[in-house]
């Protein structure tokens, strides 16, 4: 796959920001000064902008509400729906809003349900004509009280799936429900409207990432005797054997600051769709509608609050497991299910968020792409969706346009080169993902277009553009990642006395992974089967050489057969500095190539 990076931070700017880490990572193993991670934003050095906005997105007349497979038409309003966005700038022009929605999914073009997405990409571009365009990527939260977006949905169509007694209520007045297209064009314009905003009104500002944790989502699938798979299935059959795959109650948390360090945003990042109130008949964003409420009381009714949906295809915020205490705590409390996951969500984001203020990152490295990734459906057909994935410095946001399974959610994340990543899911119209043991079970969400192959083959490609962004120059190098060294000679070399573990790690995060590459000391621990003389260093400091031994060792079918090559890492002294500069070539190639140009390009092309 030809990847079009979008990266406009020259070779030396990189270099530049590496020695500097790398005198960094030396500080800290000597000295206890914690202004390191957290240097004070009065300098003269830039910032990243950063701005936000929202704006009310609920129609002002009833609508065909979305999430069920009967029609419901809304009979009045819970609490608002929302468009929330983000704008990001990088010191060097580059820039996204992050737009974050309380609906259903993002129509755009994959399901025939129109292009929602694309006409409100179109909006801003026109708005914001002369400025360098910023990407403009959407999300839903998955509330299944909102409007119907589809543009396939028509009023008979939508009227013939009426509970009997919405048809006998409505019947003389449907000409006052507002159909889907007509409220897809009332909202488009504001949803650009808070892109834009977001855009215009962007400050120097900072950011910082954590994690914490809170049990929203819950596993909906439940798995019987004779391999059967049911959502929502009963746990009190004698039947009942288990549920059929994990949860994930992790909260990714990005902080933003402005200048003065004061909290002006989080976006909050968890494996859970917002569907609690997914029968009722009023329009509601669900529990994040409390989570703002609770927020903002603790934190100023000025924080922005932009919710992201992860991997959840097989979620619910509903307990399947302990509903009769769940239920009695919700009596004892007096507090419903909406409002105890909105508890935890506080809870989860102010409980770190003095740690967060003490490590913010006011000019972090920026890059982003955006690729069509090609997916093999069902029927053996390939088609290519959208994934968008955003580094800024050592985390990282990736998108799907799916209700992706969770396995598959935590497969991206766990082979991520990024320290933390936020897996987005429902930035396009959604259809289930499924892996294969869903199939098997036949529970809901299994016989869709896109089967267990189309979820490996995104795992891949959204891996791929993730750590295709931590490549020195966009290098791609086709089936390997390389991982330029970051740091001094004296902070990597094990034999010198400043030699400092945390910086090796974080230089090579792959080091036990036996399809990276592996410092030669650590060659025979690591159990590779190779020899003390495949493992010597060089002995000048000035150059290092690495193993990379791409074999089978995994079990991934994906790193078959691939030849055996040297990273080597020539050095070169920029500010007192050693830094390294990475190639890669054939083993018993490695010691007769030393021009460092020709090394790369020779490097690059014998491999690959």
């Amino acid at each position: 796959m030809k990847h079009s990076f979008i990266y406009r931070i020259s070779k030396s700017l990189i270099l530049f920001f590496l020695t500097i880490a790398g005198l960094a990572a030396c500080s800290d193993s000597t000295s206890n000064n914690s202004s390191v991670n957290n240097p004070s934003p009065a300098t003269d050095r830039e910032m990243m902008q950063i701005g936000w906005s929202s704006v009310d997105i609920t129609p002002d007349a009833p609508v065909y509400l979305s999430g069920q497979r009967y029609s419901r038409i809304s009979e009045g309003v819970k609490d608002p729906i929302m468009a929330t966005a983000l704008a990001l700038e990088s010191d060097s022009g580059e820039g996204v809003i992050l737009v974050s929605l309380d609906v259903v999914g993002i129509p755009d073009e994959i399901r025939g349900g129109g292009d929602m997405r694309g006409r409100v990409r179109e909006m801003v571009r026109e708005a914001l004509s002369g400025e360098d365009f910023p990407e403009v990527v959407l999300s839903a939260t998955h509330s299944h009280s909102a409007p119907v977006l589809s543009a396939n949905a028509t009023a008979a169509g939508l009227e013939a799936l009426l509970r009997p007694r919405q048809a006998e209520q409505w019947a003389d007045k449907f000409d006052t429900v507002m159909l889907p297209g007509e409220y897809v064009d009332y909202a488009v314009p504001l949803i650009a409207e808070a892109a834009v905003q977001a855009w215009q009104t962007r400050q120097p500002g900072g950011i910082s990432f954590g994690l914490n944790y809170a049990v929203v989502g819950h596993n909906r699938i439940m798995s019987y005797a004779d391999g059967s798979t049911t959502m929502y299935g009963a746990t009190d059959h004698p039947d009942f054997v288990n549920v059929e795959g994990w949860e994930d109650h992790s909260v990714n948390l990005l902080y933003t600051w402005d200048e003065n360090e004061e909290l002006t945003g989080v976006v909050i990042n968890m494996a859970s769709p917002s569907q609690n109130d997914e029968v009722r008949f009023e329009i509601s964003a669900d529990f994040w509608h409390e989570t703002r409420l609770a927020l903002r009381e603790q934190l100023g009714e000025d924080l922005y609050i932009l919710p992201q949906a992860s991997a959840a295809g097989d979620q619910s915020e509903r307990p399947m497991i302990h509903r009769r205490a769940e239920g009695r705590m919700q009596e004892l409390t007096g507090e419903g299910l909406r409002e105890r996951i909105a508890d935890q969500i506080t809870s989860a984001v102010t409980e770190i968020l003095p740690t967060m203020q003490e490590n913010i990152e006011w000019n972090p490295l920026f890059a982003h792409v955006t690729e069509h990734v090609p997916l093999t459906k069902s029927d053996g057909s390939v088609l290519p969706v959208e994934v968008y994935v955003l580094r800024l410095g050592d985390m990282a946001f990736a998108t799907n346009p799916f209700e992706l399974y969770t396995d598959f959610g935590v497969r991206i994340q766990e082979r991520s080169e990024a320290v933390q990543t936020f897996v987005v899911q429902l930035a396009g119209s959604g259809d289930y993902v499924a892996p294969q043991k869903t199939l098997a079970g036949g529970a809901y969400g299994s016989q869709r277009a896109w089967g267990p192959q189309a979820g490996r083959d995104l795992v891949e490609g959204t891996v791929a553009l993730i750590d295709g962004l931590w490549i020195p120059d966009n290098v791609d190098d086709g089936n390997n990642i390389s991982v330029l060294s970051e740091f001094s000679a004296d902070c990597l070399d094990p034999t010198n006395e400043l030699f400092d573990a945390d910086a090796y790690a974080k230089n090579a995060r792959k080091l036990n992974d036996t399809r990276w590459r592996i410092h030669p000391p650590a060659c025979e621990a690591a159990g590779l089967g190779l020899t003390s003389e495949d493992c010597t260093a060089a002995s000048d400091s000035t150059e290092l050489g690495y193993i990379c031994r791409n074999v089978d060792v995994t079990g991934d079918p994906f790193y078959n057969d691939r030849p055996v090559c040297m990273w080597r890492e020539l050095g070169e002294v920029v500010n007192n500095t050693c830094v390294y500069h990475t190639a890669c070539v054939p083993y018993d190639q490695w010691a007769s190539i030393d021009d460092l140009g020709q090394t790369w390009q020779e490097g690059l092309d014998i491999c690959h």
